[in-house]
């Protein structure tokens, strides 16, 4: 078995770690310490939340998804990005892929815009996507959100299920028992882009319950793929109780009812001879940059709910408790013109179109229990974690084809077929082809052991831990009429260690982890079966700094990741889906490994000049898989380098106060478009590497000599521009989002 160059270099560190007999840990990116007023103090249990805190920053300081616990990520382990509401705010975040633009080694996943979470983290793909720390496939809610933690590299063993690469945790609001607080606004802009907040935190019961209520409407046209569309409304609730001095309880509900277009945004282009040439919206091809041949009838309504309570309690000052449970129901009917991802020269047409049908319905029970423990030996300070996690995953997999093909499509008069409201009630006797039908039920239950220990004046922190998972699957192929019964169980380990060479300024750290991850969801293999669990492992070292009177925070460090049994949905070589012999789709596997460094700083230069920089080098490829042309080669939608900036400035020291402005800029690496879609001399595709340019401007203000209740009012405009010079770039067969101006009111208080 070979492995990535760089992986050996990392190994050595993870090595040198364990043989010190310390246990797990990573680099954290640091921040400007954050300001925070009595009045703006969520009352909860700090070690198991991250107190609310007024802040203008875009990075955080704190984070709670790769310790489970309230930690300073000068003082974690392993690198994390705390992505703020200001951030999404200001820059008028759609998508997930938009909110993780600015994260370093993040790569967007095309055809997940508000889906299913799945993205690219230092070059591989993950569906690790969490939400309040519970695993499932994650859609964005812009009135819920509150704040997203990326945890990368070793966090393995926290959650058990999830790549050594990273995970994302998607943390929802929380209320305030204390403050009153209201905020409204709406936006308009070009591509039809609309967008409506409202959230409002109101304490029933001073410093004992409160209820907070948000509610969002978003639509938008904004992606450059022709008929593109999607439209999102998200309400949401939760109370906050504070039961004594020493207990909290949150419940909240969450509903996202999601509908978007789900076409297709770039197609191979076949000679005479069935050899693919080109790809539409490049090259010689350019000028149907964002064709969609699938037509303006295919979309995904998505509608989900998710009901979730929480209890933190602290026994004394040694044992704190955190409860969490969770249900989620989805819902999710796509209907989809499949087969147009072929287009013929020879006789300008798209020829194999047919009508599909996905009725599913998703579902998840989850229990979590958290016991820490923090105590002192001594000059030792310790934090012990005992977790338990119970998780249980639904899910009914159907797949319809109507047996009829598709007129011919002709790409230079294009018709579409006006498909009859029928087709939006899937109805059998159209869709007459039953390609999948599958309930699988997965359940997973994991316990997690870890021990955190300060010593030498908090100097030397190591960390170590052990989880055990275990994995019970049954897949009812109802189309084949077999059941298959599946377990797995696995225990994954993490160590490290961080040595403070100058105590709040310069630290090293070195770590090393394992992950495991059951393939129970959508993956299958030519005869049905559930994919083969993956397994892997994931290597960190480097520097984070905290200078110049902590208004400069860096961290640079390497990596490197192995992971086995990756899945892969399988392709000829002109990019179409193979299928298995019930005409379904189908995954083949192989191995990946992933080396690379990281670079991300904060700056605060002045009080109104501040500045937020990534940079990250990749290398992934695969290196065993059962295509043997994709040996060496890298993942698709893998570009080598990414960076990104972003400037902020206040004009208030020109005497402008209120008036401020932001900017952003991305560059993203060239990177192949598919790991399997070659032309006829056997070369594969690559997309041009592109910088996107965005940014706005706003102004703050308040009306003075008014009565009271309106001089409370603060009132904001924003104009916003994105994608600044229309860029047109093909990204792993999908288009990216075009040029927009939107315009922005907003009154809060």
């Amino acid at each position: 078995m070979r492995h990535h160059p760089l992986l050996f270099t990392a190994r050595i560190a993870g090595l040198a770690s364990i043989f010190a007999g310390v246990m797990s840990g990573v680099f954290a990116q640091t921040q400007t310490p954050l300001q925070t007023s009595p009045d703006d103090e969520i009352v909860t249990l700090s070690v198991f939340k991250v107190v609310g805190e007024a802040t203008e920053d875009y990075m955080a300081a704190e984070q709670t998804a790769g310790t489970r616990y309230a930690s300073k990520l000068m003082e974690t382990h392993f690198s994390v990005q705390v992505i703020t509401s200001e951030y999404l705010n200001d820059f008028k975040v759609l998508d997930f892929n938009e909110a993780l633009a600015y994260t370093s080694s993040f790569s967007d996943a095309a055809g997940t815009l508000g889906g299913t979470g799945a993205f690219v983290l230092r070059g591989v793909r993950s569906f690790s996507n969490y939400k309040d720390g519970v695993l499932g496939g994650f859609l964005y809610g812009t009135a819920s959100l509150d704040h997203i933690e990326v945890v990368k590299g070793t966090n393995a063993s926290i959650y058990g299920q999830t790549s050594p690469t990273g995970m994302v945790n998607n943390v929802t609001k929380t209320a305030n028992l204390t403050k009153t607080t209201f905020r409204a606004s709406y936006s308009r802009g070009t591509d039809d882009y609309q967008r409506a907040l409202l959230d409002v935190n109101v304490p029933l019961i001073n410093n004992k319950l409160a209820l907070r209520v948000a509610a969002s409407y978003e639509y938008s046209e904004q992606n450059a793929r022709e008929f593109f569309y999607q439209r999102r409304t998200n309400l949401y609730a939760t109370l906050g109780y504070k039961l004594g001095r020493d207990t909290d309880i949150k419940f909240s509900i969450d509903h996202i009812r999601s509908k978007q277009e789900a076409g297709i945004s770039a197609a191979s282009v076949v000679n005479a001879q069935n050899k693919v040439i080109g790809i539409l919206g490049m090259g010689d091809y350019k000028q149907y940059y964002g064709f969609n041949p699938a037509g303006p009838s295919s979309n995904n309504p998505i509608n989900d709910t998710t009901y979730a309570l929480s209890l933190s309690h602290r026994f004394n000052r040694i044992f704190s408790l955190r409860v969490f449970g969770a249900h989620d129901h989805r819902t999710q009917n796509q209907f989809r013109v499949t087969g147009a991802g072929t287009f013929r020269e020879a006789t300008r047409t798209f020829a194999d179109r047919t009508a599909r049908i996905y009725p599913g319905r998703i579902g998840s029970n989850a229990v979590q229990a958290d016991l820490l423990a923090q105590f002192s030996t001594g000059p030792v300070k310790h934090k012990i974690l005992l977790t338990f996690d119970y998780l249980n995953n639904y899910q009914t997999s159907e797949q319809y084809m109507r047996s009829t093909p598709l007129p011919v499509l002709n790409i230079d008069n294009p018709v579409y077929y006006n498909f009859p409201q029928t087709y939006y009630t899937y109805d059998r006797t159209i869709f007459d082809l039953a390609n999948q039908n599958t309930y699988t039920d997965a359940t997973t239950t994991g316990v997690f052991l870890s021990e955190r220990a300060s010593m030498l004046r908090d100097r030397l922190i190591v960390m170590g831990g052990v989880r055990y998972d275990s994995v019970d699957t049954d897949v009812n192929n109802r189309v084949a009429e077999t059941e298959t019964k599946l377990s797995a169980s696995q225990p994954t380990y993490q160590s490290g260690i961080l040595f403070k060479v100058i105590p709040d300024r310069v630290s090293l750290y070195a770590s090393y982890s394992q992950s495991f991850t059951p393939q129970t969801n959508r993956i299958f293999d030519y005869w049905g079966n559930p994919f083969p669990n993956s397994f892997g492992k994931g290597y960190d070292a480097g520097i984070k700094a905290s200078i110049l009177k902590s208004k400069l925070n860096f961290t640079v460090g390497v990596f490197g990741v192995d992971i086995t049994n990756m899945p892969l949905v399988a392709r000829d070589a002109n990019g179409t889906q193979l299928l298995d012999p019930n005409g379904a789709s189908y995954n083949i596997g192989g191995e990946q490994s992933s080396g690379g460094m990281e670079f991300d700083f904060n700056w605060t230069i002045t009080k109104s000049f501040g500045l937020v920089g990534t940079y990250a080098y990749i290398d992934a490829r695969w290196i065993a898989v059962q295509e043997r042309l994709m040996l060496d080669v890298p993942p698709a939608n893998n570009p080598r380098h990414v960076a990104s900036l972003m400037v902020r400035y206040s004009f208030a020291n020109l005497g402008i106060k209120g008036l401020s402005t932001r900017i952003g800029v991305r560059y993203r690496d060239k990177s192949l478009l598919s790991s399997t879609i070659r032309d006829e001399n056997g070369t594969l595709f690559t997309g041009d590497a592109y910088f996107l340019v965005e940014g706005g401007i706003f102004y703050e203000w308040h009306w003075r000599q008014v009565n009271s209740v309106m001089s409370k009012l603060r009132h904001r405009l924003d104009f916003n521009v994105k994608n600044l010079f229309d860029e047109k770039v093909v990204v792993s067969l999908g288009t990216i989002e075009r040029f927009m101006l939107i315009g922005s009111y907003t009154v809060s208080f």
